[in-house]
Order: structure tokens, then C-alpha cells, then sequence
């Protein structure tokens, strides 16, 4: 309940009677920030008001059993479930059950902040604005997002929890790397030792691929056996307390070429050297210049994705502020979260990359991940 209170007060600065927090499939982080609620099918409306308790309006019910729709992740006391429009049964829209939650707390002529407004499906946000008429309708994710841009204690530790997951998936996934194992096989050993030492679930998975598959990285795994000299690229998400991983590494089946070799040792410099300089006040775009000049110098440039994959933000989302798109001169936070991810990618030879998480500290960073990184 404590985000809940300070984002009201937030509320309170910007004179919002009330803010409906879209939670569905495309957009759930803001729903589970709030109110811990795990949602994995249908759609959600939380409705805070700006004094009061809160109410979860959902249709994420099977068999038309509010047991089924995951009640017992949140805290939130007041649930509203109702059928799913694909229900037999004649349901109600969400928007239509949130507008009775605000009629209740005489809301329904005032200001009303949506949070995920500019992902809320159209049929909700129309079903609001016909169910509300005397209501004034404005844009307000920006007050979640501005408590979820610099992580706190508790879920720093939530964090060095799942990164220690993530690194015991990666550790296995290194060890089944040899030549004739598939990439299936790698990956699944890294999907066992996850989920037993914990993970929720996996969010992207794991991703394993070998020689010139690797070149496109972000591919799942095949049962294509691996072959000698091949690179292979090793990348896992998962999630743990509703936070994600993103973590990567490089094997090598054999021995690598002198040019695998110099791909990789300037991988693994790129990443320390930017990790060394990370503390508050840097300007993101130095770390970057400072990647890409490593990489330049050691004449891969032709091969450098430093200017798309220099790193993301990281949370709830596998992707969330700070944003760090190339030549961003924003300083860097106590408490902001990204992962590090220099990537040299040679079509035809695969990709190398190395990626960690990473939390700014208050004299410099911490890395939450710390599986085997020179593997060759």
C-alpha cells in the first residue's frame, strides 16, 4: 500500500480526483507495481481513488470463479471480478464495473488520470468515456512511471535475487555447451536450473543458438547440433517477484579463430571498462562513446551495434526508463537500473555478446549478475 500512498500524493499535486491503472497482456507492470496482482489472461482496471482504498475491477476469470482469477497475488481487498467477454455467460466490460467503483466514491464528475493511457485497448478507454460523461479523462502513467525510474532497497533486493537465479540458468547453459549437444539441450538446462532454484516463470525464455543462426541473437533454439569451432550465444529472461533478467554470454565449441577470439576479448573489454565507469553524475552518452571507442579502436566497427545495443533500462519491464537511446545526456542515479550490453555481431559468424545487469550506487554500480563471462 505504500506505492499506492505516494502515488495519491502525486495524485493530490496534480488535483486527479481519482487515476483507473490499465493492467492487460501488452502492458501489465503498472497493475502488478500497484497491486501485486499476477495477471496472465484478460484485462484489468485499478481504480485509486485520490483518499480511500483501492479496487481491482478484472475479467481474468475462468470458469466464472473468482478463484480463478488469480486473487491471491494481491492485497488489494476490494475485488471486482467479472466474465470475460469470451465468457458463455453475458458479462460486463471492466470499464463499465471500474465507472460503478467511481459512482460509489462520488467521482464520476471529476478528474480522472489514466495510467496506461497510451496502451489501454480502444473498446476500454471508449467504454470509460461513455460510462463517465461528466468526467474529465487525462494522461497520468507519468506518475508511476516517475516512482518506478529509480528502484528502491526492496526491490534492489528482489533483483540481486533474480540475478542470482539467472546466473545459475547461464552457468548450466555454459557447462551443456560441446560439440554434438544440440541447442535445445543448452537450453534446456538453463529452463531446469531457473525454475528450480525459483524463477516465477520465464518471460522471454532462453535463448540458444549456434554459428551463423547466431547472428540474429534473439532467436529460440532449434535441435541443430552444435559444431566444432561454433559460436554460440546464450541469452535468459526470466522473471522473479514480477522483475526481469536479461543476461547473455558466449561459448565457443573448441577453439576459436584468431578473429573469434579478438571479437570476444574486445566484447569482454567494452563491457568491464563502461561497467568501471558507471557511477552518479555520468552522462549516459560518455558511457557510450566510451563503448563505442573501445570497439572502433580495436577496428571492429564495421561490426559494432554499440549505437542500438549499448544497453535498456530494466524492472518490471525488460525494457523501461532509463531510457538509453544513443546521444542521451541525462546523468545517471542512485538507484537507476540497466543492463550493459555491447554487442559485435559479424553475419555469418554469429554475435558476440556480453550483458549483465547493473544497479547505479551511490559512489559508483553494482553488477546483479555475474555468471562466467570469459567462457574461451
Amino acid at each position: 500500500m505504500g506505492r499506492i500512498r505516494r502515488l495519491q500524493q502525486g495524485m493530490e499535486k496534480e488535483h486527479l480526483d481519482a487515476v483507473v491503472v490499465y493492467g492487460g497482456l501488452n502492458d501489465p507492470s503498472n497493475l502488478r507495481y500497484l497491486s501485486n496482482f499476477e495477471n496472465w489472461w484478460g484485462e484489468n482496471l485499478l481504480v485509486i481513488p485520490y483518499r480511500g482504498e483501492p479496487a481491482l475491477c478484472t475479467n481474468s476469470v475462468f470458469h466464472g470463479e473468482p478463484m480463478h482469477s488469480n486473487a491471491q497475488t494481491t492485497f488489494i481487498r476490494d475485488l471486482r471480478p467479472t466474465l470475460h467477454p469470451h465468457s458463455t455467460s453475458k458479462p460486463k466490460n471492466v470499464s463499465q464495473v471500474a465507472a460503478e467503483v467511481l459512482a460509489e466514491q462520488g467521482l464520476t464528475n471529476g478528474r480522472i488520470g489514466i495510467v496506461g493511457d497510451k496502451t489501454i485497448p480502444y473498446s476500454l478507454y471508449q467504454q470509460l468515456f461513455v460510462s463517465l460523461p461528466s468526467a474529465e479523462l487525462l494522461p497520468a502513467t507519468h506518475l508511476v512511471g516517475s516512482m518506478r525510474r529509480l528502484k528502491t532497497a526492496s526491490e534492489i533486493k528482489v533483483l540481486r535475487e533474480a540475478g542470482r537465479i539467472s546466473d545459475l540458468g547461464m552457468e548450466a547453459a555454459i557447462n551443456a555447451v560441446r560439440v554434438g549437444a544440440t541447442e535445445s539441450e543448452v537450453a534446456a538446462e538453463a529452463y531446469r536450473a531457473c525454475v528450480a532454484a525459483g524463477a516465477e516463470r520465464m518471460s522471454y525464455g532462453v535463448m540458444a543458438a549456434s554459428g551463423p543462426r547466431s547472428s540474429l541473437k534473439n532467436i529460440q533454439p532449434l535441435p541443430k547440433p552444435i559444431l566444432e569451432g561454433e559460436l554460440v550465444v546464450i541469452d535468459i529472461g526470466l522473471k522473479y517477484g514480477g522483475y526481469t533478467t536479461d543476461i547473455s554470454r558466449n561459448v565457443v565449441a573448441g577453439e576459436p579463430t584468431a578473429e573469434l577470439r579478438h571479437m570476444l576479448e574486445t566484447c569482454l573489454e567494452a563491457e568491464e571498462r563502461v561497467i568501471e565507469a558507471i557511477k552518479p553524475g555520468i552522462p549516459i552518452h560518455d558511457l557510450q562513446k566510451l563503448m563505442f571507442g573501445i570497439i572502433q579502436e580495436a577496428g571492429l566497427e564495421e561490426y559494432d551495434y554499440t549505437k542500438v545495443g549499448f544497453a535498456h533500462g530494466y524492472g518490471l519491464d525488460i525494457v523501461e526508463e532509463p531510457y538509453l537511446y544513443w546521444g542521451n545526456t541525462n546523468v545517471l542515479e542512485p538507484g537507476m537500473c540497466f543492463y550493459v550490453e555491447p554487442m559485435i555481431i559479424k553475419h555469418g559468424l554469429g554475435t558476440v555478446c556480453i550483458e549483465d545487469m547493473i544497479v547505479v550506487t551511490e559512489n559508483g554500480c553494482e553488477q546483479l549478475s555475474s555468471a562466467t563471462k570469459r567462457t574461451w
